[in-house]
């Protein structure tokens, strides 16, 4: 019965891909395959001296350092972000952690670590955005990470 419910509702309200706008297939989430393949990860988590930690380098004690993303302006990134903080899309930001968190697990340093912590938000942005987006993305990497929150 769900299911029939659910998929009345897909009919008049389809979920669509956030990126290309196309109609997702129900085993597709937030963005569709096409573009889910499209967004390009940097492969900064398997080296461990990179532009992430020279750029940290003397100024925190850092074992490693990552980024998922090189940002572009105009680019699928930026929409993504941009729909995550203002068009209070939480679910993007959890999709994409767990996104990350997979590639993650493929190196042994980020295997081992003990907790995901987000970056605490100010409360008067957190008050106009209703939700810490870095929490979002950390709940996505905890799950698929299978580390603690």
């Amino acid at each position: 019965m769900l299911n029939i419910g659910r998929s009345l509702l897909q009919l008049f309200y389809p979920e669509l891909c956030n990126l290309c706008a196309r109609r997702l297939l129900s085993f597709e989430k937030i963005v569709c395959s096409s573009c889910e393949h499209s967004i390009v990860i940097t492969p900064f988590h398997t080296i461990s001296e990179n532009f992430i930690t020279r750029r940290f380098y003397g100024r925190v004690p850092l074992i490693s350092g990552t980024a998922m993303f090189i940002f572009s302006k105009k680019g699928k990134v930026q929409h993504l972000i941009h729909q995550l903080k203002y068009k209070k899309k939480k679910e993007i930001g959890v999709f994409l952690g767990t996104f990350y968190g997979k590639q993650l697990m493929e190196n042994e340093t980020y295997r081992s670590i003990d907790y995901i912590i987000p970056v605490p938000l100010h409360p008067e942005k957190l008050k106009s955005r209703g939700y810490n987006q870095s929490e979002q993305f950390a709940i996505g990497l905890a799950n698929s990470m299978q580390k603690p929150f």
